[in-house]
């Protein structure tokens, strides 16, 4: 009996080993059946999924960055120094960006001066001691009969001087295309410009008085403007 017992407690020995050995972990799963491996494969190839992103993330910021430089060079400065004559005496001022309220341009304004809409799509700029030494600012459709442009200029000066003159041009650019004219009294003189760029076409009408000569200030304020 005692044999049988010691042979018995042997096997039953035996079977709980070998149990034992049936039902150990495999070392490379997880605890929730997962393959570790399979688990860093996973991990590696997201980490070399966002490394490829960085690069196009980095090119959009900077498409951005040069966008916006682009955008600030077409920026206007507020300031410019302006240099000018009035009655024979020379004068350098720095002017100020305005923009105006009325027409779609900015342009810079001496210190002495103001800017002001006179009425619709037509601006003045005048001495602020003395009002009525202007100048008047009329920005014209791109399409404008020139012919007719010049008639009424012409019209307008004959109330001040049947005699109406063509007179020279300053010696710049912004005049090249253009054309102007005046009348004179005893005590007001009126020039017209006309000025036909590819940028802009624009009619000016200095109204001055003969004792005060304002038409250099004027005409240097007035190749500032830009349109908007």
């Amino acid at each position: 009996m005692k044999k049988f017992l010691k042979i018995f407690s042997f096997i039953t020995i035996l079977v709980m080993l070998l149990s034992a050995c049936g039902t150990t972990e495999n070392p490379s799963e997880s605890e929730d059946g997962s393959d570790s491996g399979q688990v860093n494969q996973e991990e590696e190839q997201t980490a070399e999924n966002g490394s490829s992103e960085e690069p196009d993330e980095i090119e959009e910021a900077n498409d951005k960055g040069s966008s916006d430089s682009s955008e600030d060079d077409t920026v206007r400065i507020l300031e410019q120094n302006i240099e000018y004559n009035v009655n024979g005496e020379t004068q350098e001022e720095t002017a100020f960006l305005k923009t105006s309220d009325n027409q779609n341009y900015s342009m810079f304004v001496l210190p002495d001066y103001e800017l002001t809409a006179e009425e619709p799509n037509k601006d003045i700029v005048f001495l602020s001691e003395d009002d009525e030494i202007s100048m008047r600012i009329e920005l014209l459709p791109d399409d404008a009969d020139w012919d007719s442009a010049i008639n009424t200029a012409k019209s307008q000066l004959a109330v001040v001087n049947n005699e109406v003159k063509t007179i020279e041009l300053p010696d710049d650019e912004f005049f090249t295309n253009g054309t102007a004219f005046e009348a004179s009294s005893d005590t007001d003189v009126v020039k017209a410009y006309l000025i036909k760029n590819d940028e802009l076409s624009l009619k000016l009408t200095l109204f001055l008085k003969s004792t005060e000569d304002h038409t250099d200030p004027f005409l240097k304020m007035a190749q500032t403007i830009v349109k908007n």
